[in-house]
C-alpha cells in the first residue's frame, strides 16, 4: 500500500513540474499566459510541498530548484570549452558594403564563384549580458557569464531563477547555446525606485541592473529583479540517449531549432537577400529605438547583428583573432560618447531661467556633431563636479538636446577651473536670483525645482526666447520666422516684443542678411496668415510659466466656467482673464497650483494686457470654439493613441476627441474607455487587452464621430 501511494506521489509531483512548466513557457517565453500568477503560485506551491515531504523525488531540474537556499562566497572561474567572440562594429551603409566586399573576396581565395549567393540573417542586438549554457542529456549542468571569452564565472543558481531559461529540454540533447540576458526597462524603474527609497546608488541603464544583478551571491536577490533572456547561437550539439539531431544548415534554422528546444528567442529576427534589404531592416529597428514607431520593447537595443545565413559558409569563412568573419555588429550611432568642456556659460530662456551650456569639443553622437549640452542647473554641476576642462560622458536620445550625465575624473590634470552661476546676467546686467520651489500638487514626485533667475523683465535676452516661442509650430506657427531671424529682428531694434512682428513692413526684412524681395514676400504673408489662430495655440504662444499644451485645452473646454460668460474673441479674453481668481483657476480638474499662481501673475501683469490689445488691433483673431452641447458615446470618454495612423495625424484625431467632448491620455489604466490602435501597436495595445480596454481602429472612430456629425480635420 505505502509503495502504491509513493508511486501515486512521484507521479502528481512530475505531473505538476510538467504543467508548471508548460504554463512558465507560455509566460516567459511565448508571452501567453493561460493561468493567473495566484494559479501558478499555488501549483508551486503544492510541488513544493510535495518535495520537502518526500525528498527522494527531489530533481535539480525542477522548477522548485530555480531559487538556491544559500548565498555563495564567491564564483568559481570556468574555462569555456569554445572561445566566445565578439563581433568587429560598422556604423553606416558604406562600412557594412566594405565588410561584403571583404567576404566576397576570401569566398572568392576559397574557391567560390565571383557571385556567389549570400543570405543574411538579420537580428537585433541586445544590450544585455552575455551568457553560456550548457545541458548534458537536456538539463542544465552550468551557466556562465563570457568573462574575457577563455575564462568566465559560474553563475548557474542565479540562471536558474531566470524563468525564461529552461532547466530541461524537450530534447534529452547535450547542446551549448548562447544568449543574452536583459532587463525590461519598466523592471529597472521599479528597482531604481527601490533603491532610491533604500539611499542606495541607481542603476545607470538596463544592461547595468543586468550584470549587476547576474553577479549576485544570493540568488534570492536575482529572482526579485526579474531578469529575462535571448538566445541566439549554438556552439556544440550532439545527439544523446539515440536521439538524432539534424543539425540546422542556415542561422535562421539555428534560431527555430533552438525554438523548437523550449529556448526562448527574439522574434524579430529578417532573411535579407541582400544588403540594400539589411538596410531597411536597420532604418526600421532605428526608428523604433528612436521611439518614431512604436513597438512595445521592453528591453534595449544597441543595433543589429548581420550574419551569413549558410553554416556552409560561415565554416569557410572562419575567425580573425578576435571576431568572426562571418557576421557583423551594425552599430546605431552612439548614444554616449566622451568629450572635453572647453568652456561653460549661462544661457537664458523665455521665463529667466539662466541654464548653464557646457561648450564642447566637438564629438558625432547619436549621428550628428555636438559641440554644446545642457548642465540644467547649479546643483547638476555640483552634483556632478564637472569643471572647465574635464573629460565627461555626454548622452543624446533622438532629437533632445545633449547633456553631461558623468564626469571621468581621473583623466584630470589638476588645471581644471571650479565655474559658478553668475550673480548678474550675462546679457543685461540684472540681478540674479535663485529660487526652490516645490513641485506642481499635480506631479506626485516629491521633487524640488530649483533654478537661477534673471530679476530684470525686461532682459533682452528673455525677451527673445519669449519672441522664438510664440512663432513656433504650437504657437502662432510662422513659417519663415526662425530663431536666426528672431535675433536679427531684435539686434537691430526692429521688434522687441511679440506684438513688434504684426508692425513688420518689407523694407524692415530687405535690410536683413539673406533676405530677397521674395523671401520678405513670404515672410510677410505666413505673418498675415498667423493672424488666424486657435485659442489653445494663441495660450500657449504666450509662454506663461507652467503653462503647457493639454494646460491650454483645458482653458479651452473650461472657457465659460472660468469667466462666466461666453467668450466670443480676443476682444471678450481681454476684459475677462485679468478678472479670473486664482482659486477659479485651480477648480478646473488638472491645472496645479503652479500654473494657478503663473495665469493669475500673468494676466494680472498690465504689460502683458497691452500686448493683448496691441494683438487685437493688429488684426490677430483667435479662434474660440464655442461649446456646444454634445451628447455622443465620445462625450467625457477617455482615449489613448498608439501605433501609426493611416488618415490623420495624432494632433488632428486629439483635436476631433476634444472637439466632440472627449478626453486624451498618454497611458492606458482602468479609467481608459478606448485605445485607438494604429499600425505597429505595442505595449499600450497589450495592457488594454489584459485590462478589458475596448479597443477600435481608424475607421471605427471616424464612423463614431460621422454618426454624431463631428467635423472631420482633413
Amino acid at each position: 500500500m505505502q509503495k502504491e501511494k509513493l508511486s501515486k506521489i512521484k507521479e502528481r509531483i512530475e505531473k505538476l513540474r510538467k504543467e508548471i512548466d508548460r504554463h512558465r513557457y507560455a509566460y516567459h517565453v511565448l508571452d501567453k499566459p493561460e493561468i493567473t500568477d495566484e494559479v501558478y503560485d499555488s501549483l508551486m506551491e503544492e510541488l513544493i510541498d510535495l518535495e520537502e515531504k518526500y525528498p527522494q523525488f527531489k530533481s535539480a531540474t525542477s522548477p522548485s530548484q530555480r531559487i538556491g537556499g544559500e548565498v555563495l562566497d564567491k564564483f568559481k572561474k570556468v574555462k569555456h570549452k569554445y572561445k566566445q567572440w565578439s563581433f568587429d562594429d560598422v556604423f553606416d551603409f558604406a562600412g557594412l558594403q566594405k565588410w561584403e566586399e571583404k567576404v566576397r573576396r576570401l569566398l572568392q581565395k576559397k574557391g567560390y564563384g565571383d557571385n556567389v549567393n549570400l543570405e543574411f540573417d538579420c537580428e537585433l542586438k541586445i544590450d544585455g549580458l552575455k551568457i553560456i549554457l550548457t545541458y548534458e542529456k537536456g538539463k542544465l549542468i552550468q551557466a556562465a557569464t563570457r568573462g574575457d571569452g577563455v575564462t568566465g564565472e559560474d553563475v548557474t543558481s542565479n540562471i536558474k531563477t531566470i524563468r525564461s531559461i529552461p532547466l530541461e529540454l524537450n530534447e534529452k540533447i547535450n547542446i551549448i547555446v548562447v544568449g543574452e540576458v536583459w532587463l525590461g526597462k519598466n523592471e529597472l524603474e521599479r528597482i531604481n525606485a527601490e533603491r532610491r527609497k533604500n539611499g542606495e546608488t541607481e542603476f545607470a541603464n538596463t544592461r547595468n541592473a543586468a550584470a549587476g544583478s547576474i553577479r549576485q551571491l544570493d540568488s534570492k536577490i536575482v529572482a526579485k529583479r526579474k531578469l529575462d533572456s535571448f538566445i541566439y547561437n549554438i556552439d556544440e550539439l550532439e545527439s544523446a540517449e539515440g536521439i538524432k539531431i539534424i543539425k540546422p544548415a542556415t542561422q535562421t534554422e539555428e534560431l527555430e531549432l533552438l525554438k523548437k528546444l523550449g529556448f526562448k528567442i527574439n522574434p524579430h529576427y529578417e532573411l535579407c537577400e541582400n544588403l540594400e534589404e539589411v538596410e531597411e531592416y536597420y532604418q526600421y529597428w532605428s526608428k523604433v529605438r528612436k521611439g518614431e514607431i512604436e513597438k512595445g520593447l521592453d528591453y534595449e537595443i544597441d543595433g543589429v547583428v548581420v550574419k551569413i545565413n549558410s553554416k556552409e559558409l560561415q565554416n569557410v569563412l572562419g575567425y580573425t583573432g578576435k571576431s568572426p568573419r562571418w557576421g557583423i555588429a551594425y552599430k546605431f550611432p552612439a548614444e554616449r560618447v566622451t568629450t572635453v568642456v572647453e568652456d561653460i556659460v549661462a544661457q537664458i530662456g523665455r521665463t529667466g531661467v539662466l541654464t548653464p551650456v557646457a561648450h564642447l569639443r566637438p564629438v558625432r553622437v547619436a549621428g550628428s556633431v555636438v559641440s554644446r549640452a545642457t548642465l540644467h542647473n547649479e546643483d547638476e554641476i555640483k552634483r556632478l563636479d564637472v569643471r572647465i576642462g574635464d573629460t565627461v560622458v555626454i548622452q543624446k536620445a533622438g532629437d533632445i538636446i545633449p547633456e553631461v550625465v558623468d564626469v571621468i575624473k581621473n583623466l584630470r590634470s589638476g588645471k581644471e577651473k571650479v565655474w559658478r552661476m553668475p550673480k548678474h546676467c550675462p546679457i543685461c546686467g540684472g540681478k540674479v536670483s535663485k529660487m526652490t520651489i516645490t513641485e506642481d500638487k499635480n506631479d506626485n514626485s516629491g521633487r524640488l525645482s530649483a533654478a537661477h533667475y534673471c530679476l530684470n523683465p525686461n532682459c533682452f535676452a528673455i525677451e527673445i526666447r519669449r519672441i522664438i516661442h510664440f512663432v513656433g509650430k504650437k504657437g502662432f506657427n510662422i513659417d519663415g520666422l526662425g530663431e536666426k531671424i528672431v535675433e536679427q529682428l531684435t539686434q537691430k531694434g526692429i521688434i522687441s516684443n511679440v506684438a513688434d512682428i504684426f508692425e513688420i513692413k518689407k523694407g524692415d526684412l530687405m535690410s536683413l542678411e539673406g533676405f530677397a524681395e521674395k523671401s520678405a514676400d513670404n515672410l510677410l504673408e505666413a505673418i498675415e496668415k498667423s493672424k488666424k489662430v486657435e485659442l489653445n495655440n494663441f495660450l500657449f504662444a504666450l509662454g506663461i510659466r507652467y503653462v503647457g499644451e493639454e494646460t491650454t485645452v483645458l482653458i479651452t473646454q473650461n472657457l465659460k466656467k472660468l469667466t462666466g460668460k461666453n467668450v466670443k474673441n480676443l476682444k471678450d479674453l481681454i476684459e475677462t482673464f485679468p478678472k479670473i481668481k486664482k482659486e477659479q483657476w485651480e477648480s478646473v480638474e488638472g491645472i496645479g497650483v503652479k500654473a494657478a499662481e503663473s495665469l493669475k501673475e500673468w494676466f494680472g501683469n498690465k504689460k502683458n494686457i497691452e500686448i493683448l490689445k496691441r494683438l487685437e488691433r493688429y488684426g490677430v483673431r483667435v479662434q474660440i470654439p464655442q461649446n456646444k452641447k454634445v451628447d455622443s458615446k465620445i462625450k467625457n470618454k477617455i482615449f489613448v493613441l498608439t501605433g501609426k495612423l493611416a488618415d490623420f495625424t495624432r494632433e488632428e484625431i486629439k483635436d476631433m476627441i476634444r472637439k466632440s467632448g472627449g478626453k486624451v491620455s498618454s497611458s492606458v489604466s482602468a479609467k481608459t474607455d478606448f485605445l485607438l490602435a494604429g499600425k505597429d501597436a505595442g505595449s499600450k495595445l497589450d495592457k488594454a487587452k489584459k485590462i478589458g480596454v475596448k479597443i477600435i481602429g481608424e475607421r471605427e472612430f471616424i464612423n463614431l464621430l460621422k454618426s454624431n456629425r463631428i467635423k472631420l480635420t482633413n
